[in-house]
């Protein structure tokens, strides 16, 4: 199975917020990409999974997801339903969106 796919499957069975992040491998952001996903990951540590998706690699995903084109593009699902985007390596965007996902 799919680390994607696996995940999903592990958000939707223990109501976790799952945020999939869509990058371009290509990008200069990547890295800085990184280093948020690791931060984020330890302070929402069994609240939140996080899923890097290289758009190259997962393109038909990230077109259900309606990525289109601007990497990073994080977005978030609960329950199996999408709960917010965010466009962009917006560091504090993002976390608020986590807020508002939890709560």
């Amino acid at each position: 199975m799919e680390e994607w796919q696996s995940r999903w499957d592990n958000s939707a069975r223990y109501n976790k917020l799952l945020v999939y992040a869509f990058y371009d491998k290509n990008s200069t952001l990547s890295k800085a990409m990184d280093k948020l996903l690791e931060k984020l990951a330890k302070q929402y540590k069994g609240k939140a999974d996080f899923c890097k998706l290289d758009v190259d690699n997962f393109e038909f995903l990230a077109g259900l997801c309606g990525v289109e084109g601007a990497y990073p593009t994080f977005v978030l699902f609960k329950t199996c339903k999408q709960v917010g985007k965010v466009v962009g390596l917006k560091d504090d965007e993002l976390e608020r969106s986590i807020e508002r996902a939890l709560n």
